[in-house]
């Protein structure tokens, strides 16, 4: 017997079918390496946004941290504005009363510290800023005055550590801060001649205002 010959178009089949197997193969694995890479642009993208999300959290932080310390230090720099202010008054009149008594100087404003009940003066100007000490008025100015150091101490310490556009501002401040705490000493724990305390008081008072005009160069 001969030998079986193949049939053309069983062969044309066969070939047809092998090779659409094969470009069926190319094709799955196309498609898996497309939904691989679609996958790891997605994973990518959406760890884009979280950095974005995250970075814009922390630009809205310090913002916010900023806006906060600028108010913290605008009270602290108004309340030693408001004890300066107090502390003046006070300076102006312990001033007056020992200048007067010394000076026998006649005045309505401080005749009741300087005059004894006989209407002279008092040979020793402390019997007349001992009055002073000893009036209500005076003495309510004092406390408002220590009570307003011991805040304003307070709110210093809380402003350290300054964010880095407030750091400039912070230097100032403590600067403002030592003129202010001479003053209010000054008048709190007085320990010096009246020569002494007219020459610390301009001082005091000179520095302290000219240091606050700096602070508002940066809370303006």
């Amino acid at each position: 017997m001969g030998e079986k010959k193949l049939n053309p178009i069983t062969l044309i089949v066969s070939i047809i079918a092998v090779v659409l197997l094969i470009l069926n193969g190319i094709l799955w694995y196309a498609k898996g390496k497309a939904d691989k890479s679609a996958a790891e642009y997605k994973a990518a993208y959406e760890e884009l946004l979280n950095e974005k999300e995250q970075a814009e959290q922390a630009v809205n932080d310090m913002e916010k941290q900023s806006a906060q310390y600028e108010a913290n230090m605008r009270e602290v720099v108004n309340l030693m504005l408001d004890g300066a202010v107090v502390t003046e008054n006070c300076a102006n009149l312990m001033q007056s009363v020992w200048n007067n008594c010394i000076f026998q100087i006649r005045n309505s404003e401080t005749d009741k510290y300087t005059l004894n009940s006989s209407g002279e003066f008092y040979k020793d100007f402390n019997d007349a800023l001992g009055n002073l000490y000893r009036d209500e008025t005076f003495i309510t100015d004092n406390q408002t005055i220590s009570d307003n150091q011991d805040e304003v101490t307070k709110m210093i310490r809380e402003l350290k550590n300054p964010p880095e556009d407030w750091k400039d501002a912070y230097s100032e401040l403590l600067d403002y801060y030592d003129s202010y705490y001479d003053f209010t000493e000054l008048v709190l724990h007085t320990n010096c001649s009246l020569s002494e305390f007219k020459e610390m008081f301009v001082e005091y008072d000179s520095e302290s205002a000219k240091r606050y005009q700096r602070m508002l160069l940066y809370l303006e």
